[in-house]
């Protein structure tokens, strides 16, 4: 992950990664549902986890993807 503040670049260990101020909050929700295999919903419970418990983080939320999905499908999954 690169840093424009500081110009650093770190190495991630792992699969999933989140950034800013509800990092923590998202990072513990993707880790409770890594055998989910909807990524849509793990993504919005990440999301929405950081803004329920970070002062910081606020509603509304977009999701955006490069992969094409019906996420209306996923939902009703």
């Amino acid at each position: 992950m690169h840093q424009a503040e500081d110009m650093s670049v770190t190495m991630l260990d792992g699969d999933y990664i989140a950034d800013g101020t509800g990092c923590s909050y998202a990072v513990g929700s993707l880790y409770t549902s890594v055998e989910w295999d909807d990524s849509w919903n793990r993504i919005y419970a990440a999301i929405s986890a950081a803004v329920h418990f970070s002062p910081s983080c606020a509603a509304p939320i977009d999701i955006i993807s490069t992969k094409d999905w019906n996420w209306e499908d996923d939902l009703q999954a």
